[in-house]
């Protein structure tokens, strides 16, 4: 999460009055402070959500498993986590397996049309921006503010359109998706 959104975003203006400040915007170079949070969720719309160090080797991330991901899992759950490089070392593999943790490991990289929770993220991030936080410590807040918001309705119908986006995802021949 970052203090300042990065995309750009385009406004409409009259004739001349290209620089008037009723039509800029502050830009701040690489998004300004940020935060780092990983989370999860269920299949029955529960959620967890928790900071992380701002920087995420794989023992950092470890640690993030251990405290806050793997005690939400229930035994039949299966976690899904992306190809950063924290997430494939070999100590994190092991420390998954050790706790019987079963990986999907085998999905399609550059695939945000299979993981739901990316839609999650965008909504989360869309949420708190509205907001306007103007330090690192109300970015953190409205965060969690606004991941608590997000209701368990909006998870559970994430995870019902799984079977569309596979379906679409197989018509597509794995190229790009509406999801």
């Amino acid at each position: 999460m970052e203090l300042y959104c990065r995309r750009r975003q385009y406004v409409r203006r009259p004739i001349g009055k290209r620089f008037h400040s009723l039509y800029t915007m502050k830009t701040v170079k690489y998004g300004g402070p940020s935060i780092l949070v990983c989370g999860a969720i269920r299949g029955d719309g529960t959620k967890v959500l928790c900071r992380c160090p701002n920087i995420l080797n794989s023992n950092n991330y470890q640690n993030v498993l251990d405290q806050s991901l793997i005690p939400f899992m229930k035994k039949d759950s299966i976690f899904m986590q992306d190809g950063a490089p924290c997430h494939r070392s070999r100590s994190t593999l092991d420390l998954l397996d050790s706790r019987h943790i079963c990986l999907l490991s085998d999905w399609p990289s550059q695939s945000p049309g299979l993981n739901i929770l990316e839609n999650l993220w965008s909504v989360l991030k869309s949420r708190v921006q509205k907001r306007l936080p103007r330090t690192s410590e109300e970015l953190l807040a409205f965060t969690k503010e606004e991941w608590i918001g997000i209701s368990k309705e909006e998870v559970m119908d994430l995870y019902a359109s799984i079977p569309a986006r596979l379906n679409e995802v197989i018509r597509n021949k794995g190229q790009h998706v509406k999801y």
